[in-house]
């Protein structure tokens, strides 16, 4: 039987699976763990090869789509459950709610959470994130009133409570009154703590933020505790204070992870500290955190901010792992900041063609990908677009600071010999 190591690593084929008998549930979860993409192409695999699907392999294929955010697939998945039968098991009406929030749309999940026979707290929590992270904050708090008013949900959920609490921090005159109300209908953990202090350290308000983060008794203080106020500190221009809470918690025992060291180096960014950004990126070792490519943009912003735009250009150049937006896009901001028109043509380059990758990979192919740069986009990128468009058969449209094109579908390519690119009268898209 093959591991999931070996599946992740693609050495395993689907006719290997059937024939040595490993689980497809459990192989459709390894490929999703951070493929969603060969998740989705195993499922249609399965289909064809007469492999019958369960309802745990659907909710690994709806967390497939909602990754991808492709609401199209969304739709088929949720024509599929429904066609076999599937939507009786909660699970499954669970696993589409999330999925349709996470394709940014709230009227299907909706109708999907409104027709379930039976829901649990799980399905609640579902619905009011999804209604958080699309905007409609109003409705996610009358949901939320709705689950804490009914006698079926008396324990404490701090899923639920914290996507309430998501929704709730753009409410700003509302926020004071979320302490007493949590104190009156719901036990206060560490967890829910942790919640209130990410949204107010979202609204601003450090003081509170502080005085909720001293109320957790020190022995239930957990990592992210520490990293919530941490961030706080750094989004806000307090470097020092930062660090300083970073001593704290070292001397309390807590090893600090991937997202300590995200925000101290943002800190250190932020007010300036370049030597204590140097020690705290080169101290990753020592406590054994691999720099991620977001340490690695940190570090660029930090330099770059600085106007050590040569340090923070072989920085990425030296980078061991493979560049991102992020990454380019700090170094564009530096060098546009402090003029190095050299520097910035350079990342300017790098940056539009990631957006394009990006676009490709993430929206809907019947959607044409859209790249706007305020800068001028040079004729090699121009040429790479184009291709891109001819081998993916993608209608890419692309606009800088001086005019619109657009780079044609495939067969629009083919009916146009060679696909010339169209230079387009300015207009709005």
């Amino acid at each position: 039987c093959a591991s999931k190591s070996v599946v992740l690593e693609g050495k395993v084929a689907l006719e290997d699976v059937i024939r040595t008998g490993f689980d497809l549930d459990f192989y459709v979860e390894a490929a999703l763990a951070e493929q969603p993409d060969k998740a989705l192409l195993l499922f249609q695999h399965m289909q064809l090869h007469g492999v019958l699907s369960d309802s745990v392999t659907i909710v690994s294929v709806a967390s497939a789509v909602g990754q991808l955010g492709l609401i199209k697939r969304a739709k088929i998945v949720h024509s599929y459950a429904i066609c076999n039968g599937y939507l009786k098991y909660l699970s499954v009406g669970n696993a589409i709610i999330a999925m349709y929030a996470k394709c940014g749309n709230v009227s299907l999940p909706r109708l999907v959470f409104d027709l379930m026979e039976e829901r649990d707290v799980i399905s609640w929590n579902f619905i009011i994130s999804g209604y958080s992270q699309n905007g409609q904050a109003s409705e996610a708090l009358f949901l939320s009133e709705v689950i804490l008013d009914s006698e079926a949900y008396t324990n404490p959920v701090t899923k639920l409570i914290h996507g309430f609490c998501l929704c709730l921090f753009r409410l700003l005159t509302s926020t004071k009154e979320i302490p007493r109300f949590c104190y009156k209908r719901i036990k206060i953990d560490a967890n829910l703590c942790n919640a209130l202090m990410d949204m107010y350290v979202k609204c601003g308000d450090l003081d509170t933020a502080t005085r909720l983060f001293n109320d957790i008794p020190p022995t239930e203080r957990n990592i992210t505790s520490w990293n919530v106020l941490i961030s706080g500190y750094g989004m806000h221009g307090y470097g020092k204070e930062a660090l300083n809470l970073f001593s704290q918690m070292q001397q309390t025992g807590i090893k600090p992870d991937h997202i300590t060291f995200t925000s101290l180096l943002s800190a250190c960014g932020h007010a300036g500290l370049i030597n204590e950004g140097r020690k705290c990126f080169a101290e990753m070792k020592k406590h054994s955190v691999s720099p991620r490519v977001k340490h690695y943009a940190c570090m660029v912003d930090m330099l770059g901010r600085a106007g050590l735009l040569n340090q923070a250009f072989d920085m990425v150049q030296q980078m061991p792992i493979p560049k991102n937006d992020g990454v380019w896009g700090a170094l564009l901001l530096a060098c546009r900041i402090h003029g190095d028109t050299e520097l910035t043509e350079l990342a300017a380059r790098n940056f539009e063609k990631l957006a394009m990758a990006f676009g490709i990979m993430k929206i809907d192919p019947e959607m044409s990908v859209q790249v706007t740069n305020n800068l001028r986009i040079c004729n090699d990128c121009y040429s790479a677009f184009k291709f891109v468009s001819y081998v993916y058969g993608r209608k890419v449209a692309v606009r800088d600071a001086y005019s619109n094109f657009l780079a044609l579908s495939l067969a629009e390519w083919r009916r146009r010999q060679k696909g010339q690119v169209e230079a387009l009268a300015p207009q709005k898209w």
